[in-house]
């Protein structure tokens, strides 16, 4: 059993015809149905139509496209050439490249910097001094007393400064204080002859000194 569906220009008789075809369809199952209840059991399945294989309709399917807008046509491109004007050969020399130094401001001359201060130059070293020492004996350095000093029972001290030299001997001698002359001359050749010192160095090397000395006179030793 072949169907016909109707047909409708545009999406909206084709929407009316699914409508139609749907309810004509629904009505054709309704009628199979109803005749088969109807029917012999033996003879059911003849009573039954064929089924119809519904074929779903693109709404959009019938709609026609639009029509091809014609295109004017195009002419023809012309292609022109333009003859190249006829090469000159010119054996000139070039001048020679000029060059010419840029030119700028300086500007103001910057200031100077300030210059570092220079280190401390270093403390002199102080030389090392060490004085004279005494060589000789106590006997050595008590001077004889005066003859006339011990016939009187007088005692006395007298207080020299001598210089003394690098080989250790007194070169001279110098009263500071003295109870009486006869006192000071016999320190003096005392000193002259006897004493004898290590002398004194500076840095290792023997140097001249001075140096202060008290004898002291009394009876017990005269």
């Amino acid at each position: 059993m072949a169907m016909t569906y109707p047909t409708t220009p545009g999406y909206r008789g084709a929407r009316r015809s699914n409508r139609a075809t749907l309810a004509l369809v629904v009505a054709l199952h309704g009628a199979a149905i109803a005749a088969a209840l109807l029917a012999k059991p033996g003879l059911i399945y003849e009573a039954l139509p064929p089924v119809i294989d519904l074929i779903p309709i693109d709404p959009e399917a019938d709609v026609p496209p639009p029509p091809l807008r014609e295109q004017p046509p195009v002419a023809p491109l012309e292609m022109t050439q333009t003859p190249l004007p006829p090469f000159v050969f010119n054996d000139a020399p070039l001048p020679p490249p000029r060059f010419d130094p840029p030119t700028f401001d300086p500007g103001p001359p910057a200031p100077p910097l300030p210059s570092p201060p220079l280190p401390a130059p270093p403390a002199p070293r102080e030389p090392v001094f060490v004085g004279a020492r005494l060589a000789s004996s106590a006997s050595a350095l008590q001077p004889t007393y005066p003859s006339a000093m011990r016939r009187a029972g007088t005692e006395g001290r007298v207080t020299v400064r001598v210089r003394i030299g690098a080989d250790g001997r007194v070169k001279e001698v110098q009263l500071v204080s003295a109870t009486n002359d006869h006192f000071f001359e016999a320190t003096r050749r005392q000193a002259l002859s006897r004493w004898r010192f290590e002398p004194a160095t500076r840095d290792g090397v023997r140097v001249e000194s001075w140096q202060t000395q008290t004898v002291v006179f009394r009876m017990e030793n005269a």
